[in-house]
């Protein structure tokens, strides 16, 4: 079962003061954002875009870049999807 979504939630309960499509993740974003990782992405800070944290993220932001799309045309040249952050850092020339 899906998560729902801010229309469908009880406006008058205090708990769902803050449950606004601003705040919303849905599972196909956050799908998405884990398999960003798993494509040797990291998480961006303070440019709107997939790759936010769950905590900076907003509007359920599924953008993504030419830059994000070239590492990962490079990560999957060279076999390096779905590693783990060890290996995609040493191929990312990050260690």
């Amino acid at each position: 079962m899906t998560r729902p979504t801010p229309d469908q939630v009880d406006r008058t309960n205090p708990a769902n003061k803050h449950f606004t499509w601003k705040n919303y993740l849905s599972a196909e974003g956050t799908g998405a954002h884990e398999f960003g990782h798993s494509a040797g992405l990291d998480h961006i800070t303070g440019t709107p875009n997939l790759m936010q944290g769950g905590g900076e993220r907003e509007h359920d932001n599924k953008t993504v870049t030419a830059g994000q799309i070239e590492t990962i045309y490079k990560a999957f040249k060279a076999g390096q999807l779905n590693q783990r952050e060890e290996m995609l850092d040493d191929f990312m020339g990050k260690r």
